[in-house]
């Protein structure tokens, strides 16, 4: 009974039952209307069963919603949230309506960012837990995280589908040439493994695609089998390296680019590194 709506929500859980099934609300009759939320999991029952909703009533409405047309094994839209395909999930653009902009304050309760499927900014936080987290670093560029467990990354080969390559874009570095990352980041010796990106028109790609200058301490990551594709200042774990400190980290995988390519960082500059390797397979096309 949602009689004073819900919004700006998701669920990503497998749901079975009965009747009145769905992947977020199995009945809904709400006066407030269901809007600007979705669901990923499969969906299975007798009756009244929804990729998002299982049935809703006469007062109630649902806009701006959608779930996942593969994943879950549901596929109509009469009102009851709109089927997307995974790879159309990945899409920002399919979120119609949906608010992404980023106030570059950490994380907003109706705002989202992309992350595989779209993510609630207000998830943002500066001890990282999670693969979503290490995203929304974006969110925020000047503030100084932590990582607190390891993490897998190997989900990335499935974010941001691009229509016109046919193929996966991945993790989107943080920090650009016009906003660097000027943050701080601890990995603290945890292992976040199976990075991927392929963006091979982008410059500054890496897990940071710019840092700094008078950027924190980038310091203690370790990344595994990392798959980075770029075009110019291309590493691992930074593109570019500019007036920042790095240390005691390390890159395992391959790196690709066009010019300023290395497995750790693209370029350097006049930063420090210490105590840090690479054990990368770099593939460099330029002069």
């Amino acid at each position: 009974d949602g009689s004073t709506g819900i919004e700006y929500s998701y669920a990503t859980g497998t749901v079975t039952g009965t009747d009145h099934v769905g992947g977020l609300a199995g009945q809904y009759n709400g006066i407030g209307g269901l809007s600007y939320s979705y669901s990923t999991g499969a969906v299975s029952g007798s009756s009244s069963v929804g990729g998002l909703v299982g049935a809703v009533d006469p007062g109630g409405s649902v806009s701006n919603s959608f779930y996942d047309s593969t994943t879950s094994g549901q596929l109509d839209d009469d009102g009851r949230g709109t089927p997307k395909t995974t790879q159309q999930m990945s899409q920002e653009g399919t979120f119609t309506g949906w608010t992404f902009t980023r106030s570059g304050t950490g994380g907003d309760s109706d705002r989202w960012i992309m992350a595989g499927y779209p993510h609630l900014q207000v998830e943002w936080s500066t001890t990282i837990t999670t693969l979503a987290q290490i995203q929304m670093m974006a969110l925020d560029i000047d503030a100084a995280y932590t990582v607190a467990n390891n993490i897998s990354a190997s989900g990335t080969s499935a974010w941001n589908y691009d229509s016109g390559t046919s193929l996966y874009l991945g993790f989107e570095p943080v920090g650009t040439s016009a906003s660097p990352f000027i943050g701080s980041l601890n990995g603290v010796d945890y292992t976040i493994s199976g990075l991927y990106i392929d963006r091979p028109t982008t410059d500054y790609v890496g897990l940071i695609g710019k840092s700094g200058p008078g950027g924190g301490a980038i310091q203690y990551v370790r990344l595994t089998g990392v798959d980075v594709t770029g075009r110019d200042y291309v590493g691992a774990l930074v593109g570019a390296l500019d007036t920042t400190s790095l240390a005691n980290s390390s890159a395992s995988g391959t790196v690709t680019g066009r010019n300023a390519v290395g497995g750790l960082c693209g370029t350097s500059g006049e930063s420090g590194i210490s105590r840090s390797y690479a054990a990368v397979d770099v593939v460099s096309s330029g002069i």
